[in-house]
């Protein structure tokens, strides 16, 4: 069976409904801005690694968008600009130098602009960049993980894995860890860095990925044989990274070293994936996952893996990968100190991609293609037709019995975890801290009561 650390959260599947995994052509992108040809309907802008794009809109789109217009009486003199339509509306309310999302962009040619070269592209529709600034509106690798149909949280994978015998990376892993789970103590709501284990082995050509571990981003509080609490849940911190990797009993490495003996598997090695996990905004109507199976946010969140060649359990979230843009929330003005306190909230994950398993997408310590071993890779069993909706069934959870505490009766899985989200909740956090913990997420009037709390603290 895969590496399972006690005290730390199950990272095993909610839900049993998986999801296709269909690789598409298209992807959505984030320009700016820098012309308008609006005779032909166009926009030049640049990509953020520098390429130059002359954009417009399928005409199928725009047509499909018009007739629905129409049949539905909406006046569109009334909207401000339309998303699907390039013309002076759009110009003058997105300007150049202003940086846009194209939806669902596929390239078709490269021409000759200017003296330059372009590709030539066309996209489904424009969406408006809430805030420019680079930290806030970002291309990357992206997983998420969810509760209750809604993306609870986004994960920006890093590109290329660790080598657990790179000390300066570790270093610098160790150094993030600590910082997010010291600025949580301290009432600071930051994005922070999780992390996931995996072994890599030559096999034929192939770097082959054949065992990882859960991710691991969250420490559930510590209670006593009384269930108080002793200490409380927080970010993976460096202390435990350190444990879960090294420890000579229970850590990863001796995991490793037991379940694939190097006289076994020549060549193995062990990497550190990184991630930073951000929160989603739960307010947010581009966080709720739609009921529909070709809906990427539907595919990310239900789509299976395994951690382990021989786990019978599967995973869900954290597990699939897109490359999309996140928009994060705006710095939320503070006027009695006269500065900025930094949100960083997921308000928005642009997922129109390719989509794979995440460590299809993340490169070896020494920059090589990886692929997921066979056993590991997705569970592609659900046939419904596209486009036809499904529900997820609802969960119920098992309710195994711990040890009898002294002078109480035995507790269940349950009652613990929800005592471990009762105690864990914090007034000023506008999510809730036991992160992928099943019975952490309050009701939303309790979630609406929290933010306006919280806009009303200062953080800093």
């Amino acid at each position: 069976m895969g590496f399972k650390p006690q005290g730390m959260p199950s990272a095993y599947s909610r839900a049993s409904t998986p999801s296709t995994n269909q690789r598409k052509r298209v992807v959505d992108r984030l320009i700016t801005i820098d012309s308008y040809n609006l005779g032909a309907q166009q926009i030049y802008g640049i990509t953020e690694d520098g390429t130059a794009v002359l954009a417009t809109i399928r005409p199928e789109t725009i047509s499909k968008n018009i007739q629905r217009s129409q049949e539905s009486g909406s006046k569109g003199l009334m909207i401000k600009w339309e998303g699907y339509l390039i013309d002076q509306r759009m110009a003058e309310h997105l300007k150049p130098g202003q940086k846009i999302v194209l939806e669902r962009m596929e390239e078709q040619r490269t021409v000759q602009h200017n003296g330059k070269s372009a590709r030539v592209v066309v996209a489904d529709r424009v969406l408006n960049v809430a805030d420019p600034h680079p930290e806030k509106a970002f291309e990357g690798l992206f997983s998420i993980s969810t509760y209750q149909s809604k993306v609870f949280h986004v994960q920006s994978w890093e590109r290329k894995a660790v080598s657990i015998d790179d000390t300066v990376n570790i270093e610098r892993i160790r150094q993030r860890l600590d910082e997010g789970s010291q600025a949580y103590l301290n009432k600071q709501l930051k994005p922070h860095m999780g992390v996931q284990f995996r072994v890599v082995q030559p096999i034929g050509t192939e770097l082959t990925v054949i065992d990882t571990s859960p991710t691991f981003d969250w420490v559930p509080r510590k209670t006593d044989e009384h269930g108080q609490e002793v200490e409380p849940g927080h970010p993976l911190d460096a202390q435990k990274f350190m444990e879960l990797l090294f420890d000579a009993r229970e850590g990863y490495g001796a995991y490793v070293n037991e379940k694939f003996p190097e006289a076994q598997f020549p060549g193995r090695f062990i990497e550190v994936c990184p991630y930073i996990n951000y929160r989603a905004g739960q307010m947010s109507r581009y966080m709720v996952i739609p009921e529909r199976t070709f809906d990427p946010l539907y595919k990310l969140a239900h789509t299976q893996t395994k951690l382990a060649q021989d786990d019978e359990a599967f995973v869900q979230g954290k597990n699939v990968a897109v490359l999309g843009v996140l928009q994060l929330s705006a710095d939320q003005p503070d006027p009695v100190n006269r500065t900025y306190i930094s949100r960083n909230i997921a308000v928005r994950l642009h997922a129109s991609g390719p989509m794979g398993h995440v460590h299809a997408w993340v490169r070896s310590s020494d920059d090589k293609k990886t692929v997921p071993h066979e056993a590991l890779r997705n569970v592609l069993v659900n046939k419904e037709p596209p486009g036809e909706k499904t529900s997820v069934p609802a969960y119920t959870p098992p309710s195994p019995t711990f040890a009898k505490p002294a002078g109480g009766a035995p507790t269940t899985a349950a009652a613990e975890s929800t005592q471990n989200e009762l105690n864990d909740r914090n007034a000023f956090d506008d999510d809730w801290d036991d992160m992928d913990d099943l019975f952490a997420e309050p009701p939303i009037a309790d979630a609406r009561q929290k933010l306006a709390a919280a806009k009303n603290d200062s953080f800093e």
